[in-house]
């Protein structure tokens, strides 16, 4: 009897969700915006359970309805594919005092990462009051120096005895944004005393991530200790540093046009002369995780072909067998390109090139950026007032083609990019 209860009551419950999924479906087609919009919104909350409804939904006679079905089916896998790219991360808040290897086993549970640490640093004495590994480990290891740590391909946190790096930073879930350099020129002169600044940021993330190295930040306005409000800017080029020894060091970071994982060097504007330091520093790094590396294949390939991968066109500029290359140009009609280059070369799969020859025997290539700009090292097009360009060529040169026909030609790449935008503050900040 309470079997047949409980299966009546999940028929029930299923039926109520199918209910409820089917008005969700009806009201993309709502005369209202606003309740078509929700609805899309809901739909993609619902996940993967939607799918099924929509995609039938896609053979309604009304347009409206089939573009909101399309456009819902694309946002629910994308997030499903984000989730496999990205995890989420356990939440989780620890504060615990006692030995390193006391903490160490409570932060294992809490988050799943595994620990590795020789007997006398796990005797060790430590306090953490953290809701990240990063920010727990970096607790761990304050002010030593005879412990750090490190991410191991594997995913585990493998410490040293090594001095461990006095960085202030910021957390978010996988995530820790650190401020690496801080530097300030003040001078006086007979009009007015002056200053500039600048500040170098780096981003790291858990082993077991493996986003693309471009990093993108984002700040808000800031303060600092005289009231005046600050601008975090891209690094001017003739902002210069007193450097050890005599001579100058000149800023050549770019901010957030940057293609690195490294730091990224940015201005401070607006600092007042006698500023000694910032409240906070807020702002977001953006990420990019690699979706779906596919194949990309030119049958009989000739100079014209193209082809459209994701978000990116792929055309083929040049194919020359006497030259054993083709040059392949790679676009983007949406989304950011102000580094596209970097982008492309992250996204190719860089083991994937292959030709086949008139013979049928498979020849293994190499994709780099094209050399006709000695200063840029690639082919770029720019667009109209120095806009970011559009486009990147790259060459694919295969050394033991000698000469033969291409039949084909193929390579892997990702098809999209998610971009995962991580918040940050670090606070107070001093200005030497």
């Amino acid at each position: 009897m309470i079997r047949l209860v409980l299966v009546l009551a999940l028929l029930v419950g299923f039926a109520q969700d199918d209910a409820a999924l089917q008005d969700l479906i009806k009201k993309l087609d709502d005369s209202s915006l606003e309740v078509r919009e929700k609805a899309l919104r809901d739909l993609v909350k619902v996940g993967p359970k939607a799918l099924e409804s929509l995609r039938k939904a896609v053979s309604s006679e009304s347009a409206e309805l089939r573009v909101r079905a399309e456009q819902a089916i694309r946002a629910i896998e994308l997030e499903v594919k984000s989730r496999e790219v990205c995890p989420p991360c356990k939440p989780f808040t620890l504060k615990k005092s006692g030995t390193v290897g006391e903490i160490l086993d409570e932060l294992a549970r809490l988050s799943g990462t595994p620990f590795e640490a020789a007997p006398e640093q796990r005797e060790l004495k430590a306090a953490v009051d953290a809701s990240t590994v990063f920010q727990a480990l970096d607790q761990i290891c304050a002010g030593r120096d005879s412990l750090t740590y490190s991410f191991a391909d594997d995913g585990k946190v493998k410490f040293q005895p090594d001095r461990h790096p006095a960085s202030p930073a910021g957390y978010f879930e996988a995530f820790k944004i650190c401020l690496t350099e801080t530097q300030v020129l003040r001078k006086t002169d007979y009009k007015e005393p002056t200053i500039t600044a600048r500040i170098s940021l780096q981003a790291a993330w858990e082993s077991r991530l493996k986003p693309l190295k471009r990093v993108q930040f984002q700040f808000e306005t800031s303060k600092d200790d005289a009231g005046r409000d600050v601008e975090i800017v891209a690094a001017s080029m003739t902002d210069m540093f007193p450097v050890a020894g005599g001579g100058i060091f000149m800023a050549a970071g770019f901010g957030e046009e940057s293609d690195s994982a490294g730091p990224q060097t940015f201005g401070l504007k607006g600092l007042s002369p006698e500023a000694k330091s910032l409240a906070s520093l807020k702002g977001s790094a953006k990420v990019f995780f690699p979706i779906s590396r596919v194949e990309v294949s030119f049958e009989d390939p000739e100079k014209g072909s193209n082809k459209a991968v994701g978000d990116l066109t792929i055309r083929l500029s040049g194919v020359s067998s006497k030259k054993n290359m083709i040059t392949v140009k790679f676009g983007k009609s949406k989304g950011d390109i102000t580094a596209l280059a970097a982008e492309i070369a992250d996204r190719l799969v860089a083991d994937s090139v292959r030709a086949v020859d008139e013979d049928g025997k498979e020849h293994v290539g190499e994709f780099t950026p094209a050399q006709r700009d000695p200063a840029a090292g690639m082919v770029i097009i720019g667009g109209p007032g120095g806009e970011a360009p559009k486009t990147t060529t790259f060459q694919a040169s295969f050394p033991t083609l000698e000469g033969k026909e291409f039949k084909r030609f193929k390579f892997r790449i990702a098809e999209s990019l998610f971009e995962k935008v991580v918040p940050f503050e670090i606070k107070d900040i001093k200005l030497p």
